[in-house]
């Protein structure tokens, strides 16, 4: 996916979630686990102090998404498909497999970037709380190739 994707701020945040944050599930499709757990050693090669890693999970349906740890409390973080979720969720409707891997070259550059421990490398507006009903405005009537539909 280009930066010039509509998706890509989106897809930026995902990736920056999954490096940031702490206590998360990533659920990817059988085919993307041996990736999730390749980028998993490489996060843990970049930020050697880290101790809470996300916990990798094969979807039972082949979707990807992410969640947080916290079973009586469980909120999705991030999710692809054409069902829309709540505001609370980054919302990537497209395919399983081209979220997962648009979300694992993101975090690939981010880490090579010095992300998270790093000021700016995030992108732009990285250092803002992100705003799920702007990217919603931002990528309605669009297609999965990024253009607006009539």
């Amino acid at each position: 996916m280009r930066i010039t994707h509509p998706l890509w701020p989106a897809v930026r945040e995902a990736a920056r979630m999954l490096l940031r944050d702490e206590g998360l599930v990533v659920h990817v499709p059988l085919d993307a686990m041996e990736e999730l757990q390749e980028l998993l050693l490489t996060m843990a090669d970049h930020q050697p102090g880290r101790l809470d890693f996300p916990l990798p999970r094969e979807s039972d349906d082949g979707d990807f998404f992410i969640q947080n740890d916290i079973p009586q409390q469980s909120v999705l973080k991030v999710t692809s498909g054409s069902t829309e979720p709540g505001r609370e969720t980054v919302w990537l409707p497209v395919e399983a497999h081209t979220a997962w891997k648009s979300v694992l070259k993101a975090s690939q550059d981010l880490l090579r970037a010095g992300y998270p421990g790093c000021i700016g490398c995030g992108g732009a507006g990285s250092e803002l709380p992100w705003d799920e009903t702007a990217h919603r405005k931002r990528i309605a009537n669009i297609d999965e190739q990024g253009y607006h539909q009539m």
